[in-house]
């Protein structure tokens, strides 16, 4: 790995964190990939969400919850499942019987979970989105390994006051909006808070961690080309999990089916920063 300013941790400090740190047991086949809400969702039933996932054999149970920023719960379900070794984004996820209906300003929160019992962050992933229900207004998103969400909108983090945003630096001086220094994630609009940077180089790509307190890099995870440029030979695979030791989030990198990699993180306060990288199509955000 060449040196650089930008980059304080040595390659040492980062391969000794690596060893250090344990993995937290996330599910290491399926994974929830995205979530957007439904156009049809309004104040009553049915809404929807359109969940993105890729799941393994072991999928066998499903469920919802429909809440209200009052903490009221308008409807649940749970029962069997037919979403085992789904790869694909469905469509207009119901929750729609009992039916319900709540006045105009209502937030609305719409939880939905697949997996297998007993629900745990190594069974089951989750997808969650509070939404204005009059004006569609999305209030809070989410998804990742059960756990990972909130099950009602009553229990929506509570945003901190505004102050101005930490930007990911990899060293002191140097903005993302202003000295780009190399990184593929280098959306100025999606990017300059993120819990992760990602670096190319001639020897794989490194990905480190951000420490929120003081923007700096910790080197965690390499790769080499031979993990993500040919096809996976069986589907998505886990290629390396770690916790950043900064913020106690998990971080964890999948070799893709069709070549490349996905990376999923968490900012401090359990928001999913997720993206997918191949050497063909370049980056895209999956949640940010």
């Amino acid at each position: 790995m060449s040196t650089q300013n930008l980059r304080p941790i040595s390659l040492i400090v980062g391969l000794v964190l690596i060893s250090l740190i344990a993995a937290t047991g996330l599910l290491a086949d399926s994974f929830a990939t995205g979530v957007a809400l439904s156009n049809y969702s309004d104040c009553d039933s049915p809404a929807g969400l359109d969940i993105s996932m890729n799941t393994d054999g072991t999928v066998n149970r499903e469920g919802g919850i429909v809440t209200t920023d009052a903490g009221d719960t308008l409807m649940s379900f749970d029962q069997s499942s037919t979403f085992a070794n789904y790869n694909d984004t469905y469509m207009g996820y119901n929750f729609a019987s009992p039916a319900w209906n709540v006045p105009d300003g209502t937030v609305v929160g719409l939880y939905a979970y697949v997996g297998s019992l007993p629900y745990s962050p190594a069974t089951t992933i989750e997808w969650f989105i509070a939404y204005q229900c009059d004006t569609q207004e999305i209030v809070y998103s989410c998804f990742g390994s059960y756990g990972t969400c909130p099950q009602s909108a009553a229990a929506i983090p509570v945003e901190p006051p505004e102050e101005p945003p930490v930007q990911p630096l990899a060293g002191p001086g140097h903005s993302c909006l202003s000295n780009p220094d190399g990184r593929l994630n280098d959306n100025p609009a999606r990017d300059c808070a993120a819990p992760v940077v990602l670096y190319r180089n001639s020897g794989g790509i490194d990905i480190y961690g951000i420490n929120p307190s003081n923007s700096q890099g910790i080197l965690l995870i390499q790769l080499v080309p031979s993990q993500y440029e040919s096809d996976a030979p069986s589907g998505n695979t886990l290629l390396d999990e770690v916790v950043n030791p900064a913020t106690g989030q998990p971080i964890q990198v999948y070799r893709l089916a069709g070549g490349g990699i996905q990376v999923n993180a968490f900012y401090p306060d359990g928001k999913p920063y997720s993206v997918t990288w191949t050497p063909s199509s370049g980056l895209t955000h999956l949640a940010w």
